[in-house]
């Protein structure tokens, strides 16, 4: 983590049993870390038809996760995490550099 530029702090709150993310950056990366709850976070590479690495995460815990990789984050628990971000996190610019999809890895994982 040392030298990594920052260019957004963020703390989000989720609810157990929502899913978020299901989407992809294109230039951004960001580290999450969790301070309250549990969560998966489920990834693999932009446009990548392989099954997505699952990743569970508990108080305490940091995880990277670097550009044009897809990713969907999934809540055990109610959760509170901060998300440090490369880049500013300008809603204008955030909806340019981010790539939705309408599918959750969690579910190609499962099946």
């Amino acid at each position: 983590l040392e030298n990594c530029k920052i260019g957004s702090i963020s703390r989000i709150n989720s609810f157990a049993g929502k899913t978020r993310a299901n989407h992809t950056h294109i230039h951004d990366n960001h580290i999450i870390f969790l301070t309250k709850g549990s969560m998966e976070i489920y990834e693999r590479k932009s446009n990548s038809k392989d099954i997505p690495n699952k990743y569970v995460l508990k108080v305490g815990d940091l995880h990277f996760t670097d550009k044009m990789v897809s990713h969907t984050m999934y809540f055990l628990e109610d959760c509170e995490f901060w998300c440090f971000s490369k880049l500013p996190r300008i809603q204008f610019n955030y909806e340019n550099e981010t790539i939705r999809f309408d599918y959750s890895l969690r579910d190609i994982y499962n099946n």
